[in-house]
């Protein structure tokens, strides 16, 4: 029997010769068996051919292979150092006699141990920036809070400091800091420290013109700090007394005397507002004044007057 190949793909034809009789027989190859094929023939094994008792070794594929190419790292920019500086953290702007002003700073910067941080003021300024050569005697404050002057303090920090006044007025000041033996300042800022609230007595409405025998009313009032008074009055006389009149001055160093004297015994309320009156008894021209006596002081109002026809 002879067996011959007629097609190397797909289909196989085989014709069979024997007795003078010729089959034909046509077969399929399914992929499965092309599979097998190719991976034999990547493996370099030896597969039989399609003829009868022939073989056919195949030589193994080369594939082209690939070194990887590693990116050569990205550095990127370098990290800007931290410079130190000092700034506030809570500004003092405006303060009221006799309460203190509260200062909060922060020293600023990387890690670092100083000695020296304050808040330098005063009434003169020192404006503009100020460079790390400038040193405290080389500025116009006269005053500094004393808290941090010497010390072992681990930076950054906040810090916080109290400052009382003696006077008011405007003040100007700035926080700084000795590091490395550099001069660090913050920038300038102002304070407005007031005048301790007073109690202040005033009159309101008053006679201008009477004749003898009226009856007239006089209203006063006393503002400033809540408190009490034992004593209020309308003090006058026909005697003036435009100079020399203060909180140590009481009435009996006075040419006044007691004109309504509704509220000259007790405990009255202040701020308050008081109307009391007054009998007028002789002609003439008279001089009078608001009185209260408050914390120790005599509180006086300015001096009026009225006149008794």
């Amino acid at each position: 029997m002879k067996i011959k190949r007629l097609l190397p793909v797909g289909f196989l034809a085989v014709s069979v010769f024997t007795a003078g009789i010729t089959f034909g027989f046509l077969f399929f190859r399914s992929p499965d068996d092309l599979t097998q094929r190719v991976d034999q023939t990547v493996l370099g094994e030896t597969v039989p051919d399609a003829g009868v008792g022939n073989q056919k070794t195949l030589s193994p594929i080369s594939l082209p292979t690939r070194t990887p190419t590693v990116a050569p790292p990205v550095s990127g920019p370098s990290p800007t150092p931290r410079e130190y500086s000092v700034s506030f953290t809570n500004e003092a702007s405006e303060v009221t006699l006799p309460n203190p002003a509260t200062f909060t700073w922060t020293v600023n910067g990387p890690p670092k141990t100083i000695s020296t941080t304050t808040v330098y003021y005063g009434t003169d300024s020192s404006p503009g920036p100020l460079s790390k050569t400038v040193v405290p005697a080389d500025v116009r404050y006269s005053g500094m809070l004393k808290d941090f002057m010497e010390g072992t303090y681990a930076i950054p920090l906040v810090f916080v400091g109290n400052a009382n006044f003696s006077s008011s007025g405007t003040y100007y000041y700035r926080a700084y800091a000795v590091i490395d033996g550099k001069n660090y300042w913050s920038d300038e800022r102002t304070l407005t420290v007031r005048p301790e609230p007073k109690n202040e007595i005033r009159v309101i409405d008053r006679p201008s013109s009477l004749f003898t025998g009226d009856t007239t009313s006089f209203t006063w009032e006393i503002t400033g700090p809540a408190g009490t008074t034992p004593f209020t009055a309308i003090v006058g006389g026909k005697e003036s007394k435009t100079e020399g009149i203060g909180e140590d001055i009481g009435l009996q160093q006075t040419p006044y005397a007691v004109l309504v004297n509704d509220f000259t015994q007790g405990n009255f309320s202040v701020p308050l507002r008081y109307i009391g009156n007054f009998k007028v008894t002789e002609p003439g021209t008279f001089y009078f004044r608001a009185l209260a006596f408050i914390n120790g002081k005599n509180i006086w109002s300015n001096e009026y007057s009225f006149t008794v026809q």
